[in-house]
C-alpha cells in the first residue's frame, strides 16, 4: 500500500455571512463515493487551524497555531450545537 499523492483545487466556500455549527472529516472520489482502506485510500490525518492565533493548550510556543478540529480515518463528527 504506501502513501498517494492528491491535489485539490476549485474548492468553493460552504456559504457567505452564516455560522460553522460542526465538522466531520471525509475523503471522497471525484464521482461521490466514499474513499476507504478497501478502496485504495486512507485518510491518515487532516487538521483545520488558525495560523493567526496561537493555540490554547501552548500559547508560549513561538510556532503555535490555533488547532480547530483535527481527524484521521476514524473520521470523527463535531456538532457544536449540541450541549454538554
Amino acid at each position: 500500500m504506501g502513501m498517494k499523492s492528491f491535489t485539490t483545487t476549485n474548492l468553493a466556500l460552504p456559504c457567505r455571512d452564516c455560522y460553522v455549527t460542526g465538522f466531520q472529516a471525509d475523503l471522497r472520489y471525484p464521482n461521490g463515493t466514499i474513499a476507504n482502506v478497501n478502496t485504495g485510500m486512507m485518510l491518515h490525518h487532516t487538521i483545520l487551524y488558525n495560523a493567526n492565533r496561537k493555540d490554547a493548550s501552548c500559547p508560549d510556543l513561538e510556532r503555535s497555531i490555533e488547532r480547530n478540529f483535527g481527524a484521521g480515518n476514524e473520521r470523527g463528527i463535531v456538532d457544536l450545537t449540541r450541549k454538554g
